[in-house]
């Protein structure tokens, strides 16, 4: 129902398949290359805010590093 209510707000009811009693929900997704460079042929997924922006999810420190530690000479 969350899909439904998605759609429907963005009105893309267009996107709504129904086959048989179900639905299916056209949805193009953006991929990510092993080098972070973003796949898609929709545009517009290219100018969204990344999921953790878009929800307000804080973003988490990285831990802090440790002393390293050089091979005496």
């Amino acid at each position: 129902m969350d899909a439904l209510r998605d759609f429907v707000t963005r009105r893309e009811l267009e996107k709504i398949v129904r086959i048989g009693h179900k639905f299916h929900f056209v949805v193009e997704a953006a991929y990510r290359s092993k080098h972070k460079n973003i796949h898609t042929r929709n545009p517009s997924l290219l100018s969204s805010p990344p999921a953790t922006q878009a929800h307000q999810v804080p973003p988490i420190p990285p831990p802090p590093l440790r002393a390293q530690r050089h091979p005496p000479q």
